[in-house]
């Protein structure tokens, strides 16, 4: 937990975005991610008074089956973290470091990506649970360069000038 508290308003807006009135964050025992879920728990019980039953949950101690689920996904996010990596160092004809600010951002897209296009047992992804549909945009690469129109009426299309670009 950083002094920003980034990765905690990161897991309460997501919280939120589910909308569920019971919800159980679970997590492994290690220092670091304990010390998010109890700083995030706090949070959520100060914002949502909506939220009706708030807990935690861990698996044994030592126990690696226990957290299965979650190890299953994490091997998957690392692995669409991988493949979005080597796609985007191939564009770029250059090598990023795992250091560089771009792979937070990687992962972040990564996870989302996780629950927009991973099935459950039940065929249903994540966010067809969620929003009751399935996600029908069109998903894009990650670092891929997208053109768009602002809208004649749009206050990003007064600021311009007569003569400003319309397609950033």
């Amino acid at each position: 937990v950083d002094e920003a508290r980034y990765a905690c308003d990161c897991l309460v807006d997501d919280v939120k975005w589910l909308g569920y009135c019971k919800i159980a964050l679970r997590s492994d025992s290690e220092k670091a991610i304990l010390a998010l879920l109890n700083t995030t728990l706090k949070k959520l019980r100060l914002e949502c008074n909506d939220l009706e039953k708030l807990q935690e949950s861990h698996p044994a101690r030592y126990d690696s089956a226990g957290n299965g689920e979650v190890e299953s996904a994490c091997k998957t996010v690392q692995g669409r973290m991988r493949t979005n990596k080597l796609a985007m160092e191939a564009k770029l004809e250059a090598k990023v470091p795992n250091s560089h600010a771009l792979i937070s951002w990687l992962a972040g897209y990564c996870a989302w990506m996780h629950t927009v296009l991973a099935s459950g047992p039940d065929g249903i992804t994540a966010y067809h649970r969620v929003r009751g549909r399935a996600y029908a945009k069109r998903v894009l690469g990650f670092g891929e360069t997208v053109m768009y129109k602002i809208q004649p009426k749009s206050p990003e299309r007064q600021e311009l000038e007569k003569l400003g670009d319309r397609w950033p």
